[in-house]
């Protein structure tokens, strides 16, 4: 699988910004082993016996080699002479650990590898074409950082200027026995290798210096205040690969699991099968997950299967009908990761266990997902192998657990809102006390879909239902609500026939004589009762016939304004007429209903405890409350508990 590349994005701009020729590594370079023939030379009295026989071997080998104590342009002498090579590096490697570290030897600033351990040269190829193309960065990125590197220790050496320079190396490629996934870090020491000023050495103002130190990465420029022609790289380059494969395939399935679709696509489900399989060693390792849509027990019938889920396999679906019991039942219950080293030898097997059997599966790891409290889904990793996923290697799923329960977080709230799309087309309003029916239907709907099937919303029925039914009534009422209305609207005549009076004292028309008469027939037509149609139309009288007068008569005389701001003050802002015995009735019933009405939905915890129901209530002059109870109403996990 190829490397994932990230780039510093002004690393990026320059790179962008250079030609071919500008990356081409512009300083001599040279293998040659003087620094070590150096150091063995320089540092005899600190070596040990066997070190002291080791480095005369070598002394007195090397004279019979002459070819290998100068610069060595014939590479052809490594091979001839390949015993010494090998005696040589024995001074720069540890010789226990020949057979099990990666470590090799190169020419400076190439890939031209001379001497390698076994293990380096049977995981990393850097002669292959292809080598460049196994690493984080790309091609031009490499060849860029060669040269930037160079000219840092340049700097140092001669112009007593210090970079920082951290250009990490990560080489990723497939095990050649294994075919997993393996991660390299390279780390390139250069103490065997010496910088020889080959001219006159240029001198930098201190100017320079700091415009240097600013735009390292400018190689135009390098080249033009450090000729790198007056440059030679001689020695030889020390190569260490230290496995690196769990930090960054964990980071690489944490990436993954960020993505959106990733577990929504085949592709995305066997990248991290893979990546999974390398980080726990396990070759034929097979992963998946379920989605748990509610209740625990609603796994078999309704879960959602993601990639080699073992208990919605299409056998154990249609044989098995419960987890009581099974190891699915045990990791929901403590809700911790449950490891099976060997299902032939688990003594309490249940038929899904069985079944588990059936498909190759011997060892078994189960990880409850939890979001909040809620258990949303269960990951699956199994092995035909017995013993191969343990307690110490699964340590290093702990991190990404918890994004793959927040991965299925977000795909079950995309199925919900699916859900509640359909529900919402293809029914009516619904009690929530039987909205898990619909979902579960809504479930099969997507599921239908999905296999392609020509798909339809079942019909929701309820069968053997026994309806119970309650009221709570105030006696009266009707005759209560009556009596306030009569009584407000007495009064707001009586107000409005005041005006009138006031207003005929000023000025004796016959028209406010012909208005009190009409007020008083209103009076009188409500006095001994109040017929339907008899509020709306007195209501109707006051605000066409009466009020409209008010503008026209309030200049009579200041008596005449004072009532007329007497009745305004005396009706109701928002409702335009007198509103107070009606309000003491209608708060007083809506009081006493709140109070029943709040008993109720108390006592409806315990009830539902008893036996979970539909219920219902209305308000109206008392409280209507209706029950439906039946074993169709219950959800279907609740059954099963």
């Amino acid at each position: 699988m190829k490397q994932t590349r990230h780039i510093n994005p002004v690393l990026a701009a320059n790179i962008e910004s250079l030609g071919d020729e500008d990356l081409k590594f512009p300083f001599k370079r040279t293998l040659s082993f003087e620094l070590l023939f150096d150091f063995m030379n320089k540092y005899p009295k600190d070596l040990r016996h066997v070190e002291k026989q080791m480095t005369e071997k070598i002394k007195t080998g090397l004279k019979r080699a002459p070819e290998l104590t100068g610069a060595i342009e014939d590479l052809s002498v490594l091979q001839k002479h390949s015993a010494l090579i090998h005696g040589l590096m024995s001074m720069v490697f540890p010789v226990a650990f020949y057979e099990k570290q990666a470590y090799a030897a190169a020419i400076p600033y190439s890939t031209d590898v001379f001497f390698s351990s076994p293990e380096f040269e049977r995981l990393i190829n850097m002669k292959d074409e292809l080598f460049i193309n196994k690493l984080n960065i790309d091609l031009r990125t490499y060849c860029l950082g060669k040269i930037i590197s160079a000219y840092v220790r340049i700097l140092h050496k001669f112009y007593d200027v210090h970079i920082s320079l951290d250009f990490p190396m990560i080489v990723n490629f497939a095990d050649p026995d294994t075919g997993l996934e393996r991660y390299y870090k390279l780390n390139h020491a250069a103490e065997f290798v010496d910088i020889r000023n080959l001219g006159k050495l240029k001198k930098l103002s201190e100017e320079e210096k700091k415009l240097v130190q600013t735009n390292i990465l400018n190689v135009r420029l390098l080249k033009e205040l450090i000729p790198p022609e007056n440059f030679e790289f001689k020695g030889f380059l020390v190569i260490n690969a230290i496995n690196v494969t769990d930090q960054e395939i964990v980071s690489s399935i944490k990436n993954d699991l960020l993505e959106k679709d990733t577990l929504m696509t085949e592709e995305g489900i066997q990248r991290l099968q893979h990546k999974i399989r390398s980080l726990l060693k396990s070759p034929e390792l097979v992963f998946g997950f379920t989605e748990v849509p509610g209740h625990t027990n609603l796994l078999l019938k309704y879960g959602k299967k993601f990639g080699n889920s073992f208990i919605l396999s299409d056998v154990c679906k249609n044989q098995c009908n419960d987890i009581k019991g099974s190891i699915y039942q045990h990791a929901f219950d403590t809700r911790n990761l449950v490891i099976i080293d060997d299902l032939k030898e688990y003594p309490d097997r249940t038929l899904i266990e069985d079944e588990i059997l059936k498909q190759g599966i011997r060892n078994v790891l189960l990880a409850p997902l939890i979001s909040g409290d809620k258990i949303i889904g269960i990951l699956e990793i199994g092995s035909p192998t017995p013993v191969e996923i343990t307690a110490t290697n699964t340590l290093k799923l702990k991190e990404v657990l918890p994004l793959f329960a927040m991965t299925v977080s977000r795909g079950m709230e995309e199925l919900n809102n699916k859900v509640q799309a359909i529900i919402k087309e293809e029914c009516t309003a619904i009690h929530p006390s039987v909205e898990w029916r619909f979902r579960n239907a809504a479930l099969d709907f997507i599921q239908k879909e999905n296999e392609g099937s020509l798909a339809e919303m079942e019909e929701i029925i309820f069968k053997d239902v026994y309806p119970l039914y309650g009221l709570s009534d105030i006696r009266n009422s009707s005759v209560q609500r009556n009596e306030a209305i009569k009584e407000d609207l007495i009064e707001n005549l009586n107000i409005a026939n005041e005006i009138i009076h006031v207003a005929k004292t000023h000025r004796n028309l016959h028209a406010l004589d012909e208005l009190s008469f009409r007020i008083g027939k209103q009076i009188e037509s409500i006095y001994f009762g109040l017929g339907s149609g008899d509020e709306l139309g007195i209501l109707n009288f006051l605000k066409n016939q009466i009020e409209p007068l008010f503008k026209h008569i309030k200049d009579y005389h200041s008596d005449v304004e004072e009532s007329i701001k007497k009745y305004q003050k005396a009706i109701s802002d928002e409702l335009g007429f007198i509103y107070k015995r009606r309000k003491k009735y209608e708060d007083s019933v809506t009081k006493l209903n709140d109070y029943i009405g709040n008993y109720l939905e108390h006592e409806q915890v315990e009830a539902q405890e008893m036996f979970p129901h539909y219920f219902d209530k209305y308000k109206t002059d008392g409280v209507d409350y209706m029950m439906y109870i039946g074993d169709s109403l219950v959800e279907i996990s609740l059954q099963a508990v």
